[in-house]
């Protein structure tokens, strides 16, 4: 689409392309029970293979990410309090919290004890990981995906998005999508 085409138009870096038959992607054995699931494991997959940056497709990139390349590993905080987001995760092919992020997903679809399957592996699991590992996950914790959708509408949170983030997350479902580059600008008086 219109957003991919300026991506690869503005880009200098290399992007390389992976081509992937979905319906042949499991989960250690596992049909994923939802879609989303596929990308949740396939980014993992992808960066330990690669290395690299993942970025959520209803993510904007507000500056450059550079500073947060020469660390192993780095994501950022969803909701405080809450989940590890993944909607962006930067990391090189030698991260230990990628291996030992994957090999939770042993247990994909066989605990019946895990009430909430749709962001256990992807964002819960991932934040208690990270209390035994803190040393592994450089965490950016209100400047990569911030700010959560209902802190959009305060004067403060605005101000510092522009000035300070690296990214938003903006929420596909939830918030206005600027149709063009150009329309980026719009998101302060529209969503945020």
């Amino acid at each position: 689409g219109q957003w991919w085409d300026y991506v690869t138009s503005n880009v200098t870096t290399k992007i390389r392309f992976l081509s992937y038959n979905m319906s042949n992607i499991d989960i250690f054995g596992e049909k994923p029970r939802y879609v989303e699931h596929i990308s949740d494991i396939m980014r993992i997959r992808l960066l330990k293979e690669y290395g690299g940056t993942y970025i959520d497709s209803d993510v904007i990139a507000l500056r450059s990410l550079d500073p947060l390349r020469h660390y192993n590993h780095t994501q950022g905080v969803g909701i405080v309090g809450g989940g590890l987001s993944n909607g962006v995760i930067i990391a090189k092919k030698t991260s230990k919290f990628l291996n030992i992020w994957l090999e939770e997903y042993k247990t994909y679809a066989k605990d019946d004890k895990i009430k909430n399957i749709w962001g256990y592996y992807s964002v819960t699991r991932p934040r208690q990981l990270l209390k035994t590992y803190p040393e592994l996950v450089r965490i950016e914790r209100d400047t990569l995906v911030r700010p959560v959708v209902r802190e959009y509408t305060k004067l403060e949170t605005r101000k510092k998005v522009w000035k300070y983030s690296y990214s938003m997350h903006v929420w596909r479902r939830l918030t206005y999508i600027p149709k063009k580059p150009e329309d980026i600008k719009l998101i302060s008086n529209q969503s945020l």
